[in-house]
């Protein structure tokens, strides 16, 4: 999937702080050495990680030494976690270069970015997604792309594959699916269809790990994660919770303890979670579906 000869002078990686491979515990972006480095966000999670919390802060601080003198650090001055980080590499000889939300207003169900005079109508939404598009620039910014031609390019964008991204709309509603499973993307992927579209009822749909789902502790970080949905529905796999002998009933209580919302379902067959969405078909309700899998929620619409 990659190239490398003569007439290539540019490569992107996506990089993360997660190990190089089974037999390297060194994290895969501390290879990199890159010229120009963007941080768009630090997040410890102690329930996916398997290193504390202060070794996982300092894998960025490293990272950040990584990068080649007189080299350009660009980061998210938004992210508390992302400054501190920076703020203890300030001996590092590099350029930094700070970026923020931009302004934007909706209107009628299309976010508009704020360009100086302008305003720019993007076929993407979400401040997760508008932030990036903030380090996006900063970065081309950097390579010596014009404004002009960033913002003109950026107004196709139609999102990256399953981050909020567009799956179907009819009657009025609207279909999205997410890769989201954490309780903090949770939270900002149902505020951004909210945010989005402030007078439609929103149906939201997380798949949960069977796993994740029977850890008590991990449940927990999820309280109040769904509020903003008007319907929310747990999806699980009950044929791996049969493997670890989890009664059914305790685990619907469990959810429903932790998630704590009115209007709150757990549904554990596929069939079961297509007959309760024909309940929502045609009365104008807006479908959010999340899942840390590779499933294709279309099909289920």
């Amino acid at each position: 999937m990659l190239q490398l000869n003569p007439e290539n002078n540019l490569m992107i990686i996506e990089g993360d702080e997660y190990y190089a491979s089974a037999v390297n515990k060194q994290s895969k972006f501390l290879k990199y050495k890159p010229n120009i480095a963007l941080i768009s966000g630090v997040e410890w999670d102690h329930f996916k990680t398997v290193i504390s919390e202060d070794d996982y802060f300092k894998q960025f601080e490293d990272f950040i030494r990584t990068i080649v003198p007189k080299g350009t650090l660009i980061y998210n001055k938004d992210d508390k976690n992302t400054r501190e980080v920076v703020e203890r590499t300030m001996d590092i000889k590099i350029n930094r270069h700070g970026y923020k939300l931009p302004e934007y207003t909706i209107n009628k169900g299309v976010t508009y970015i704020h360009v100086g005079e302008e305003n720019i109508p993007l076929k993407i939404f979400g401040k997760h997604n508008l932030s990036n598009i903030a380090g996006a620039f900063t970065v081309c910014e950097w390579l010596g792309v014009k404004r002009d031609e960033f913002y003109h390019a950026i107004q196709d964008f139609k999102s990256s594959i399953r981050y909020l991204e567009f799956v179907a709309s009819q009657n009025g509603s609207v279909v999205y699916q997410d890769f989201a499973h954490t309780p903090s993307k949770l939270r900002s992927s149902i505020h951004a269809v909210k945010e989005q579209f402030p007078n439609q009822a929103l149906v939201t749909v997380i798949e949960l790990n069977a796993y994740d789902s029977i850890d008590s502790e991990f449940i927990t970080e999820y309280a109040n994660s769904m509020n903003e949905s008007d319907f929310a529905v747990v999806f699980v796999n009950t044929s791996l919770i049969k493997e670890k002998n989890i009664a059914l009933d305790n685990l619907i209580w469990r959810l429903t303890e932790a998630f704590n919302h009115p209007s709150f379902h757990v549904i554990t067959q596929m069939t079961d979670l297509e007959d309760f969405l024909e309940t929502f078909k045609s009365n104008g309700y807006n479908l959010l579906f999340m899942s840390s899998k590779q499933l294709q929620w279309g099909k289920y619409v």
